[in-house]
C-alpha cells in the first residue's frame, strides 16, 4: 500500500493552476501554428498571430492566457492501492485553488448562488472534482480551466440510435454554427458519445483534456467534423476564414439500447489544462517544450486614433482595423445592470457618457509590476439588453467580442455609434496597451468593476 500525503496534492493543484493558465499546451500550440501558416484570410492571420504572441507572453511573465482564469475542474483518478494521509482530499483541492488564485493574481469568477444572489465567493472556488478509482499506487490530476463564453456555448443531446451518424455530425455542425464568435475560436471541441444524460457531458470534458485513441471510425468522424466546422467560414474570432477549429477528439461509452446520448464541449483557443502524476510523494509534471515563434508587428495600413476624435470614429467604415489610444471605461454585466437602475431613476452614472467609449471588460488583479492585471472582452451580446439605452444618452462606442442582435446593430449605427471588437483571450498581450488605470465605481463587484483606463494602440476592428 503506498501512503500519500495530501500536502503533496496541494502542491501539486497550486502547480497545476499555474501551469494551466500560463503555458498552451504544445500540441495545441503547434495546431495553431498550422492554422496561422494556412490562414489566407488577413484579418483573421492578424488575429492568429496575436493569439500566438500572446501564447509566448504569458509563459513568460507567468501571467494569464485569458483574464477569464474561469472556473476549476479537477479529474482525479486514484491508484486503489494508495493511502491517502492528512486532511479530506476535496477540502485540500479547494483550499490550493484558492491560495493559488490569490498568490498568482488570477482573476475570481464563481458566484455562491447562481439564480439570485450571485456574489462572488472571491477565492474562485468551489472546485468541481470527478475522482475515479483504478489499479495502481499512484495519483493522477488533471486539472482544467473553463472561460464563460466556450462554456455557454457547449451543448447536449438526447439522440435517438436511428440518428445514427449524421445525427451527431448535424447536431455538432449545428452547435457550431450557431455559437459564431462567442467561444473565441479557433475552438477545440471534446465530443462525448453515449453513457447516460450526465456521462456523456462527463466523456466530452474528458475528450478536451485527452488525445482520443480510437479507431478508424472515429478517427475518420473527427477528420470529417473538423473539416466540415473549418468550411463554416467562421474563422478566427469570427472575422472569416478557414480557421475556425484546431482539434476534433472524441469519446465513446456503452449506452442504453433506447439511447444515443452525445455531448459536445467547447474550448476556446486559450484550451487550459495540464497534467500531473503523484507517486512515491514526488510530483511528476507532464512537460511542454515548445520553441516560440517570433512576429513582427503589422503597422502599415492600421489607422492610429485618439479617443477625443469624434468626428473620426463616427466617420469609421466597417472593416477598418484601428489603434486606439486615449480614455475608456470597463463596464460589464454586473456594472449594467447598475447603470439601467440608475438612468431609470434619473440619476448620474460614474462617468460622463457623452460620447465615452466602453470597453466590455474585467481584468485579473494586478501584481506588483502592472499597471492593470491581464484583460480582454466579455461576450458583447450579453450586453445587449442595456446598450441601447446607453448609446440614446450619448455613448460613443462600445468594445467587446462577438457580434450584436439586430435591434441594437440598427440603434448603433442610427444613433451614429460605434462597436470594436478586439481579439479575445490574449489578455497578456492587451495589459500591454493599458497605461494607467483606476477603479472609479463599484469596487465590492471585484473584477467587475468600472475602471477607468487610457489605452495606447489597443488594436480594434471596426465591425459597426
Amino acid at each position: 500500500m503506498a501512503e500519500i500525503s495530501t500536502d503533496i496534492i496541494y502542491s501539486a493543484i497550486k502547480n497545476l493552476c499555474l501551469e494551466a493558465n500560463i503555458n498552451l499546451p504544445d500540441e495545441d500550440y503547434f495546431n495553431l501554428v498550422k492554422l496561422y501558416e494556412n490562414e489566407a484570410n488577413i484579418n483573421a492571420k492578424e488575429v492568429l498571430k496575436q493569439i500566438l504572441q500572446n501564447a509566448k507572453i504569458a509563459f513568460e511573465e507567468k501571467r494569464p492566457l485569458c483574464q477569464d482564469t474561469g472556473f476549476v475542474t479537477v479529474f482525479l483518478k486514484i491508484g486503489q492501492n494508495v493511502k491517502i494521509i492528512g486532511e479530506n482530499v476535496n477540502s485540500v483541492i479547494n483550499k490550493a485553488v484558492s491560495e493559488s488564485y490569490k498568490e498568482y493574481f488570477f482573476r475570481k469568477s464563481i458566484v455562491n448562488a447562481p439564480l439570485f444572489i450571485r456574489k462572488n465567493t472571491e477565492n474562485n472556488t468551489p472546485v468541481l472534482i470527478h475522482t475515479e478509482i483504478v489499479g495502481g499506487d499512484e495519483i493522477e490530476i488533471i486539472l482544467s480551466v473553463k472561460g464563460g463564453g466556450c462554456e455557454n456555448i457547449s451543448a447536449t443531446k438526447m439522440l435517438t440510435p436511428a440518428d445514427g451518424v449524421d445525427g451527431v455530425k448535424s447536431f455538432v455542425i449545428e452547435t457550431i454554427k450557431n455559437s459564431g464568435s462567442k467561444p473565441c475560436p479557433p475552438i477545440k471541441i471534446g465530443i462525448g458519445i453515449g453513457s447516460n444524460f450526465e456521462g456523456a457531458v462527463i466523456l466530452s470534458k474528458k475528450a478536451l483534456l485527452n488525445k482520443s485513441d480510437n479507431n478508424s471510425d472515429y478517427k475518420k468522424l473527427e477528420k470529417e467534423i473538423l473539416n466540415e466546422v473549418n468550411e463554416l467560414n467562421i474563422g478566427a474570432m469570427g472575422l472569416g476564414g478557414s480557421s475556425t477549429c484546431f482539434g476534433v477528439n472524441v469519446l465513446d461509452a456503452p449506452c442504453h439500447i433506447a439511447s444515443l446520448p452525445v455531448a459536445i464541449s467547447i474550448s476556446c483557443h486559450s484550451a487550459r489544462s495540464a497534467k500531473a502524476v503523484i507517486k512515491e510523494n514526488e510530483i511528476i509534471l507532464e512537460e511542454n517544450k515548445k520553441v516560440f515563434l517570433n512576429f513582427e508587428d503589422r503597422d502599415n495600413d492600421v489607422l492610429s486614433i485618439h479617443t477625443s476624435e469624434v468626428d473620426k470614429i463616427r466617420n469609421l467604415k466597417a472593416g477598418v482595423n484601428i489603434k486606439l489610444s486615449g480614455k475608456i471605461y470597463t463596464a460589464r454585466d454586473a456594472a449594467h445592470k447598475r447603470f439601467e437602475e440608475l438612468l431609470n431613476n434619473n440619476q448620474e452614472l460614474p462617468f460622463d457618457i457623452n460620447n465615452a467609449i466602453i470597453f466590455y471588460a474585467g481584468p485579473c488583479p494586478n501584481n506588483e509590476n502592472e499597471v492593470i492585471g491581464p484583460i480582454g472582452p466579455t461576450t458583447s451580446m450579453r450586453m445587449d439588453k442595456y446598450t441601447p439605452q446607453l448609446y440614446e444618452k450619448g455613448l460613443l462606442a462600445t468594445i467587446g467580442k462577438g457580434e450584436r442582435s439586430f435591434d441594437v446593430k440598427k440603434t448603433i449605427k442610427n444613433l451614429k455609434g460605434k462597436y470594436f471588437t478586439v481579439t479575445g483571450g490574449v489578455a497578456s498581450l492587451l495589459k500591454k496597451c493599458v497605461k494607467s488605470s483606476k477603479i472609479i465605481a463599484y469596487q465590492e463587484l471585484g473584477a467587475e468593476a468600472v475602471y477607468e483606463l487610457e489605452v495606447e494602440n489597443l488594436p480594434l476592428l471596426t465591425k459597426i
